[in-house]
């Protein structure tokens, strides 16, 4: 149970680590405005339909990034039981995805990519730490 809390804690802070470096690549392509006010759901509409082609992968790729780093270190700190753990990362990542769905309002086919990388990537993620056998 130890093992399984710990590697969970320890996916999830990779995870984290990852998405905001995502993140931080993402506003490297495209700046945040110095004069928005972010309070305003309009301006925050109009920001994320601006964002250039670069930036949408960014965030992405930071999404399946997460996943998969997160769910690798979950994996392998509860190994032999590291399919569960991986899956938690993958769960946690696609509630985050939903939260910032709810607040970011992008394109509906950036939200749906965004709920579809996760669960697989931490799948794949699960498989490559525990030598292709998800149960020992």
């Amino acid at each position: 149970m130890v093992r399984m809390i710990s590697g969970v804690f320890c996916g999830a802070v990779v995870a984290a680590l990852a998405l905001a470096g995502s993140w931080y690549c993402g506003v490297r392509f495209y700046p945040l405005p110095t004069r928005s006010d972010f309070s305003d759901p309009e301006s925050l509409s109009n920001y994320a339909a601006a964002m250039p082609l670069q930036a949408v992968a960014c965030l992405l790729a930071g999404w399946a990034l997460s996943a998969m780093t997160g769910a690798w270190v979950a994996a392998k700190i509860c190994r032999p039981r590291g399919g569960g753990a991986a899956l938690t990362i993958g769960a946690l990542l696609t509630a985050t995805v939903i939260a910032y769905a709810s607040v970011v309002p992008h394109a509906e086919w950036i939200t749906l990519t965004g709920l579809l990388l996760p669960i697989p990537f931490a799948t794949m993620a699960a498989l490559l730490a525990m030598g292709g056998h998800p149960v020992d």
